[in-house]
């Protein structure tokens, strides 16, 4: 046996041996195992050089024509009012939908013209029998120059076996920078009950 082999064969360096093949597997793993967690995209997390990270964008608040910041549901200007109106009575009760086209977003009334819009049988709106629509009560929910939610509360007709019951309507600018608003949302809001703990016994 030569030296070469007399010192690989001797117990300590076997053991020597041993453990740096532990290592070196155990350092194997360890690339593939990060591989295979990263997935196979190789774009880069960091980000691009010159960076830098910004807060969105916030929402500037809505004045009416006399320069007020609207708060509130009676400081809409009234060509606002009368849109909603316009809606409500004309699509949601089913009143007038002619009247209602021109009021309407057209992410709604998509598929229609204005002349089937004022003949179809069905429409793309929850509708509700309105009863006396000008004491329905209206409370604003939020007023941006991007948006404008009312939730309303409006009492059904006699002899419908309904409730009054709480929508809440979305208005958006026609077209960017224009200071007309169209309606583009419409929908009941629910509130879950709430089970009464005193049963729980």
């Amino acid at each position: 046996m030569n030296t070469f082999q007399s010192t690989i064969s001797s117990p300590r360096n076997q053991r020597i041996i041993f453990w740096v093949g532990m290592l070196a597997l155990a350092a194997g793993i360890v690339v593939l195992v990060m591989k295979l967690a990263g997935g196979s995209d190789p774009t880069p997390v960091s980000p691009d050089k010159g960076f830098k990270p910004a807060l969105p964008a916030k929402s500037t608040p809505l004045k009416n024509a006399d320069g007020a910041k609207v708060t509130n549901y009676a400081q809409l200007d009234p060509e606002i009012k009368t849109t909603i109106r316009r809606f409500v009575v004309g699509a949601v009760a089913g009143e007038n939908y002619a009247d209602s086209w021109n009021v309407i977003a057209p992410v709604i009334r998509r598929g229609y013209t204005a002349k089937t819009w004022a003949t179809s049988p069905a429409h793309p709106i929850i509708p509700f029998p309105v009863y006396n629509y000008e004491h329905s009560t209206f409370t604003l929910s939020e007023a941006s120059t991007e948006i404008i939610l009312v939730d309303l509360k409006i009492a059904p007709k006699p002899n419908t076996n309904l409730r009054p019951t709480r929508f809440r309507i979305g208005l958006t600018p026609s077209t960017k920078g224009s200071q007309r608003w169209v309606v583009d949302y419409w929908m009941p809001l629910w509130t879950p009950p709430v089970a009464d703990s005193s049963n729980n016994h």
